[in-house]
């Protein structure tokens, strides 16, 4: 009948093997996949995969990727989760490049719910120094947020594009939103 029109049914030309060896003990997880494409003769990254975690506590997980045909590493990315309570959460990750011999980007996010329908949370990306613009800030949101139940108000500042945003969402609907946006340019929609 002919080519779908759907991609995810998209045909492509592959023969790839891949594998994947794991190892998990108590608070342990370990893992290392890689892959041969037989159609292109390509290696698939080699990568390993390393956690640590305690119930949902806190987690600490480190992954790092090799690629066999040239013969060197790419990155490495470290993510720490901690849990102290319901009510709080705390997330850092970072990521270094070996091709630029940089720390190439940190994140934070922290999150505090005040009450029951109260939360304040901070997010922070951090992008590595470049040629061009040295080191600067990807993102800077402040955000206070209160719960009703089945709906969602949200009032936030970007640091990063100089913007305040009040924001309605239906949580059943978590992608769509009504906002409303104050900014250099004026009112934002």
């Amino acid at each position: 009948f002919g080519d779908t029109p759907f991609a995810f049914d998209k045909i492509e030309r592959k023969g790839l093997l891949t594998g994947r060896l794991a190892l998990s003990k108590g608070i342990f997880f370990a893992s290392i996949d890689s892959g041969y494409d037989f159609y292109t003769n390509t290696y698939r990254d080699i990568t390993v995969k390393v956690r640590l975690s305690q119930e949902k506590t806190w987690s600490l997980e480190g992954f790092a990727t090799y690629d066999p045909e040239y013969r060197h590493m790419q990155d490495a990315i470290g993510k720490l989760e901690f849990i102290p309570s319901d009510n709080c959460l705390v997330r850092i990750g970072a990521r270094y490049s070996f091709l630029k011999e940089a720390l190439d980007r940190i994140e934070s996010h922290v999150a505090f719910e005040v009450s029951d329908a109260w939360k304040l949370e901070w997010t922070v990306v951090y992008g590595g120094a470049t040629k061009s613009k040295g080191s600067y800030i990807l993102k800077g949101d402040v955000a206070i947020a209160r719960d009703m139940h089945c709906r969602e108000l949200r009032l936030s500042y970007s640091y990063t594009l100089n913007q305040v945003w009040l924001e309605y969402r239906i949580k059943a609907f978590p992608y769509d939103s009504i906002k409303m946006g104050f900014g250099e340019e004026g009112v934002l929609f």
